[in-house]
């Protein structure tokens, strides 16, 4: 949104510059100057930068308005500063900006909407040139060489899921119909959703975004439900848990989207073990088998939760970091169940 001179060097930018490379400065990772820079500074103060898109060799833009800015080449990063590899050209007031900048193109159409005749609306897009960089890192722990992803969505927002079959469906209309589910198992895809306050929190996000490669590389991920609930106590040596009969012996069974336990309990521990089968023991009770026994004694209410878990890759190349503030973001990442 800009007005008078503003919006004439927006349409100017624009319509001259069109195709070619733009420096873009990332406004969600700016810092605010407390103090001056002067004209020949090589050294910017920053905050947090080893969390932020600065690069070795990268790009550093000091901003004071729309007719006043700067990039600089980055020679060196601690997290407090940054050095140039160019003096400053002039000085900067406190209150300027320092941020990171990256090199990006306009993509598709560029629409502004003139609501006065010195006032414009406009929404662009850019597609960042080359390659960022950024090592990969699992947020939660890694069980039997495939990572879990552990981390609680945001459970105010609600959680989808759906669930299809691919059928073959053969009508001849002289006869009966023969359907034939050709897949067997069901294409369940479930989307979640993670606020991210702070930066170390986006910077973790953002590697394990990296981790994941795209669809690459799968994972496991709980259901983050209460899916079962334990009846009876259980003991060091016991392989099964005795929980709430839901059906699952009748329906479901050892199934291979069901292909773990997440248990969590009141004091903190958490153990991961294999489902190896589920029986009916009466009409209130199943039992779940495990691959391994837990080592230990626990009453019912020591359980907090038992979710299913299921091994995962994320349905799309492409996650959004939605940004609400400069440092509180919103991430929704969709996954589809696999079978191993």
């Amino acid at each position: 949104l800009v007005g008078a001179q503003d919006a004439r060097r927006l349409a100017a930018a624009t319509l001259g510059w069109g195709a070619r490379l733009y420096c873009l400065p990332l406004w969600f990772e700016a810092d605010v100057l407390t103090t001056p820079l002067r004209a020949g500074d090589t050294r910017l103060p920053v905050t947090q930068a080893l969390l932020k898109e600065y690069r070795e060799d990268g790009l550093v833009v000091v901003w004071r308005d729309a007719g006043v800015s700067e990039a600089g080449v980055i020679l060196a990063i601690t997290d407090t500063t940054l050095v140039v590899q160019q003096p400053l050209s002039r000085a900067y007031p406190a209150g300027a900006r320092v941020m990171p900048g990256v090199l990006a193109r306009l993509v598709g159409e560029t629409p502004t909407t003139y609501l006065t005749d010195a006032v414009a609306v406009s929404s662009v897009r850019f597609e960042v040139e080359g390659h960022r960089d950024r090592a990969p890192a699992e947020i939660g722990p890694v069980w039997q060489g495939v990572a879990v992803l552990d981390a609680r969505p945001d459970r105010t927002l609600e959680v989808t899921e759906t669930a299809s079959r691919r059928l073959s469906i053969l009508d001849t209309h002289t006869g009966p119909i023969s359907v034939d589910d050709t897949r067997l198992l069901p294409v369940i895809r479930r989307t979640y959703s993670w606020l991210l306050v702070g930066r170390a929190a986006l910077a973790r996000w953002k590697q394990w975004a990296a981790a994941r490669a795209g669809r690459l590389q799968s994972l496991w991920l709980p259901s983050f439900a209460d899916d079962l609930e334990v009846t009876q106590p259980v003991s060091p040596g016991d392989t099964a848990l005795r929980v709430a009969n839901t059906g699952s012996a009748r329906y479901v069974g050892a199934h291979p989207l069901r292909a773990a336990l997440r248990i969590e309990l009141n004091n903190g521990q958490v153990f991961h073990r294999r489902v190896t089968g589920v029986t009916e023991r009466d009409a209130t009770t199943e039992a779940v088998s495990l691959d391994s026994a837990l080592g230990l004694s626990a009453p019912p209410a020591e359980f907090r939760r038992v979710m299913w878990m299921s091994l995962a890759r994320l349905d799309a190349d492409t996650l959004e970091f939605h940004y609400d503030t400069d440092a509180v973001a919103r991430l929704s990442a969709t996954f589809v169940l696999i079978s191993q």
